[in-house]
């Protein structure tokens, strides 16, 4: 009922029946033979797949080969011990999600603690009657598979957002594009100036949209990068918070003068009076803003000011956008800022493919700062982007190197 592994290659002793079957597989890891072969035993009789190595060497071997669905490991073994597998495990993606139980002689409080430090799912004392064994392996096994589920349904929901996106943010401009090139290859009677200057700045705006598009891929892959934080740790410097808005605005107010004709975005900007000085990477903060208040334009009403304003306390710079829109659930808010989510775009048309408030919150924070949303009381979103304020003493500093 069970396989013995000595070393020797485990996956040729994998039924192929039982594997169609999804029978679930628990990997005993125990010097003792005994005791190894009484758990693999009770196991075996109770309808798992068991497989039993006698070190944690032997163990890795068979992971090498074949992911179990539970590991019941040993603490104290000659060689690498308990502990030591535990870590190997966890710090492989394939392996980190297997549920991970220590069964050992070792009582003491410490060595329990040590081991729900590490993060194992359960640290289980013998002798251990039978029955509570198996109570706690069904168990484990029953949550696993659960959150599995939940991982495989969070997926296809993923999926099909991002699929539904493209779908729309591709085929909109690409349409408008095909349209007007057409228009003007075949149609002479379009070849008035207004109507081809008409054409082209369709074609443009299309060729804008899906440009931006492919920005937001290449700068969510390049947030994602591991290296990211290093990057901006490097790079970023001593910036005034004041000069950077004031940039963010002007190509804010450029770009949608350019995409809307004449239909110029009115902003209302209060400064805070004073220099606030912060350490950011300023690219990355001015994007930031910019998308801000492409959000503040598009959903708060673009027949409305978007009112910003900049403030200080002891320790932070705030910036502060309100729009005049219909504001947005604290619920809405914290999923607005996942990637490729669009709140009502059932009932609201919506340009982009939900990335904005993603990058920005992931600008924010690798700047060390934060992103806030909270409903007006008179109306409108409020958001606010704030970062550490550099004292007097890190400013001298800074000027002096």
């Amino acid at each position: 009922m069970y396989e013995k592994l000595q070393g020797v290659t485990p996956s040729s002793s994998v039924k192929p029946e039982e594997l169609r079957s999804g029978v679930q597989e628990v990997l005993v890891v125990d010097d003792n033979d005994a005791f190894r072969g009484g758990v693999a035993e009770l196991l075996a009789a109770a309808g798992f797949r068991v497989v039993t190595a006698n070190g944690a060497e032997h163990a890795l071997k068979h992971l090498a080969q074949q992911t179990p669905d539970l590991i019941i490991c040993d603490v104290m073994m000659p060689g690498m011990d308990g502990y030591q597998l535990h870590e190997a495990v966890q710090s492989s993606e394939l392996w980190c999600r297997i549920p991970f139980l220590f069964l050992t002689t070792q009582g003491n409080l410490n060595d329990v603690r040590r081991g729900k430090a590490l993060g194992c799912d359960d640290y289980l004392i013998k002798p251990i009657d039978p029955e509570d064994l198996l109570a706690v392996v069904r168990g484990k096994l029953v949550a696993a598979t659960k959150r599995q589920e939940a991982k495989q349904h969070e997926i296809g929901q993923f999926r099909k957002r991002v699929i539904n996106t493209l779908s729309h943010e591709f085929r909109t401009p690409l349409v408008a594009i095909h349209t007007g090139a057409e228009l003007l290859l075949h149609q002479p009677e379009v070849q008035e100036v207004a109507k081809v200057r008409k054409l082209i700045e369709a074609i443009y705006r299309g060729g804008n949209r899906l440009e931006r598009l492919v920005s937001d891929f290449m700068t969510l892959q390049q947030i994602n990068n591991c290296d990211s934080q290093q990057i901006v740790e490097r790079l970023r410097s001593q910036s005034d918070l004041q000069v950077i808005t004031n940039l963010a605005i002007e190509n804010f107010v450029q770009t949608y003068s350019s995409c809307d004709g004449n239909e110029v975005p009115q902003v209302r900007f209060e400064d805070s009076g004073k220099e606030l000085w912060i350490r950011v990477l300023e690219p990355q903060v001015v994007d930031t803003i910019e998308r801000l208040l492409s959000n503040a334009y598009k959903f708060g009403g673009k027949q409305n000011a978007i009112e910003i304003s900049l403030r200080y306390d002891q320790h932070h710079a705030q910036l502060r956008i309100r729009d005049s829109g219909p504001g947005m659930t604290e619920d809405g808010a914290k999923e607005a800022c996942d990637p490729f989510v669009q709140i009502d775009r059932d009932k609201l048309e919506q340009q982009g493919c939900g990335l904005g408030l993603t990058i920005a919150k992931h600008y924010a924070q690798l700047n060390g700062g934060s992103l806030t949303f909270e409903n007006h009381a008179d109306g409108g979103l409020i958001v606010t982007l704030s970062f550490p304020l550099l004292d007097p003493k890190q400013l001298v500093e800074t000027s002096s190197n």
